[in-house]
């Protein structure tokens, strides 16, 4: 992983780019390219996230359910904050490992 101020990237142990994370007060970007492009987006707006798949195919919502946060229709986590970390687990073409680290770094940074 090399770290930045507005975000970070997902490397290889060769340095080979896999994902390049961008974060903004507003959004989160997350691409397989070093210009963003066609980039998974979680928008951040209210109390909820929107998670959107390349060419704004929505994935689904992360938002406050009483005492428990609803990440789109598959998972639940304790609390009562739509933090925006929690999107990155509907981004379905990441694959699992790489979903995780990238989800670790962005709740370390919240």
């Amino acid at each position: 992983m090399k770290l930045g101020d507005d975000g970070f990237k997902v490397r290889t142990l060769d340095g080979k780019l896999l994902w390049k994370v961008k974060v903004t007060p507003d959004k989160i970007k997350v691409s397989n390219n070093e210009e963003n492009k066609d980039p998974f987006e979680l928008k951040i707006k209210d109390a909820k996230v929107k998670v959107y798949a390349p060419g704004e195919r929505l994935l689904g919502e992360v938002r406050v359910r009483g005492d428990h946060v609803e990440i789109g229709d598959r998972f639940r986590a304790a609390g009562t904050r739509a933090d925006a970390f929690y999107g990155v687990a509907l981004l379905d073409a990441v694959p699992p490992p790489q979903r995780a680290v990238i989800l670790a770094e962005l709740a370390v940074r919240h």
